[in-house]
């Protein structure tokens, strides 16, 4: 899983790779773990790229991205910089 450009300003992408179809949740959140915004995605078998539009509000900052499944529970936690 990886999410780019790296810093980021308005929108980020994540590529990633499922072995089966389901539901992927997106949470960011700032640094003290409060969530920032909730998104969710059909996922299906093979890779794909998600283009993530982050919120307009947001500051400059370092926020977490963190990846879940209904099946799997939680696949990853990324952190990303953000510069306004």
């Amino acid at each position: 899983r990886t999410i780019y450009p790296q810093p980021a300003n308005s929108n980020v992408t994540i590529d990633i790779e499922s072995t089966e179809t389901q539901n992927l949740t997106i949470i960011l959140a700032d640094q003290m773990g409060k969530e920032l915004a909730i998104m969710k995605y059909p996922i299906f078998v093979g890779v794909q790229s998600l283009d993530l539009k982050l919120p307009n509000d947001l500051q400059s900052g370092v926020y977490s991205v963190t990846l879940s499944s209904e099946t799997k529970g939680i696949l990853n936690t990324k952190l990303i910089h953000v510069i306004r």
